[in-house]
């Protein structure tokens, strides 16, 4: 008995002659090829800017059963290069997939292609079409430029956009304020104020002007209603206020006519200037003196105006309304002729002042002593006073 459980036991220590399959990979191989490819991934991740992935895992097992001798070998001469200072595991290897993605990995360098090659291959597979894509649109900067530009254009198509909407909108509410004003009886004209007409009644001015109630005050042109009166002959200077809402004033300075004067065959009002007014009507009749002015005698025409004003103020006590006619003559100047008394009465422009005033010194005291009746004639002239006295018939 004893000696076969000795030979049982020598059977037990002798190693099995089964032959290693060719394929298996010791832990020394299997750990090289991961740290290599440990050392590709972080040189790959450092270049994608990535932050490389450990896939390494360790992990205590118990060794095989069926590893060779050369294997153990081996697995004690990779533990024989740890330092002696580190804590050593009793056996640490990769898990079996990892080495098996390891081979794989192995392979695929050295150029062989297997069953799983594809899903490991499709990572690079994928970064290197990103490298690519980026590679045709351009290097990253040019791409920050061009959005930039984009953005830039696109504010100012905005902004170019809300200009001509609030163009739009600005002109959408011009014309609705225009419609409203024109529109509106608000604005419509109910009070129409005249003031310094003599000759020209109210009915007459709103005619002429183009302007009575009613009317939109809007519508109505100041400018237009100015012009129309200025073009009348009564008128000198006229001006025109709109008060709104519904008030216009109107201010007429009408011409002041003098004298009657003949052109062609027919009379005419005209100023203190000898300035034709308008014609003698029915309408707008006056009773005035006729002015008779004879060729070259324009110089003394200033002096009409003068006359006028020393007969109002009562220089020359002579009323304006007994004058029949004057004569503007280069031999006796100024000549008035009184109807109602036929008598003439002559003023020499050299100098008016003294003649004027002579003439009317001479004319009242012919009057306090009643002696105007039998007076024909009185003429001022070069300082000197001539009074002709009428003939008597016997």
């Amino acid at each position: 008995m004893r000696k076969r459980a000795r030979a049982q036991a020598q059977n037990q220590a002798q190693p099995e002659s089964a032959p290693a399959p060719q394929s298996a990979l010791s832990d020394h191989d299997i750990l090289q090829d991961l740290v290599h490819q440990t050392t590709l991934s972080a040189r790959q991740s450092a270049q994608d800017g990535r932050r490389p992935e450990s896939s390494v895992l360790s992990q205590t097992v118990p060794p095989p059963r069926n590893r060779t001798a050369a294997q153990a070998g081996q697995d004690s001469s990779v533990a024989g290069s740890v330092p002696s200072g580190a804590a050593q595991p009793a056996n640490t290897f990769i898990r079996r997939e990892q080495a098996a993605a390891g081979q794989q990995a192995g392979s695929a360098r050295a150029g062989g292609t297997g069953p799983e090659a594809g899903p490991k291959t499709g990572g690079v597979t994928q970064e290197t079409g990103t490298q690519e894509k980026e590679s045709f649109f351009g290097p990253p900067s040019l791409i920050r430029t061009i959005c930039a530009r984009l953005r830039c254009l696109g504010l100012v198509c905005a902004g170019v956009l809300v200009f001509f909407l609030s163009l739009f909108v600005v002109y959408r509410f011009s014309i609705w304020l225009y419609h409203w004003i024109h529109t509106s009886p608000m604005f419509l004209t109910r009070h129409i104020d005249i003031s310094g007409n003599v000759r020209l009644n109210r009915d007459m001015i709103l005619h002429l002007g183009g302007l009575h109630e009613g009317v939109n005050a809007f519508s109505v042109s100041v400018a237009g209603v100015e012009r129309r009166l200025r073009a009348t002959p009564w008128v000198e200077d006229v001006s025109v206020q709109r008060v709104l809402p519904d008030r216009f004033v109107i201010r007429v300075q009408e011409r002041m006519p003098s004298f009657w004067i003949r052109r062609e065959n027919r009379l005419y009002y005209a100023n203190d200037r000898g300035e034709i007014i308008a014609p003698v009507e029915s309408s707008n009749f006056m009773s005035l003196p006729i002015l008779s002015i004879e060729p070259g005698c324009e110089e003394a025409i200033p002096y009409l105006a003068r006359l006028m004003k020393d007969l109002r103020s009562g220089i020359l006590p002579v009323e304006a309304g007994a004058i029949a006619t004057v004569d503007v003559t280069p031999s006796r100047g100024v000549e008035l002729y009184l109807e109602d008394r036929e008598m003439r009465l002559s003023l020499a422009p050299d100098d008016w002042e003294g003649n004027l005033r002579r003439l009317g010194v001479t004319i009242g005291d012919l009057a306090r002593r009643r002696e105007l009746s039998s007076v024909q004639e009185v003429r001022a002239a070069q300082g000197s006073v001539w009074v002709v006295l009428r003939r008597t018939t016997q």
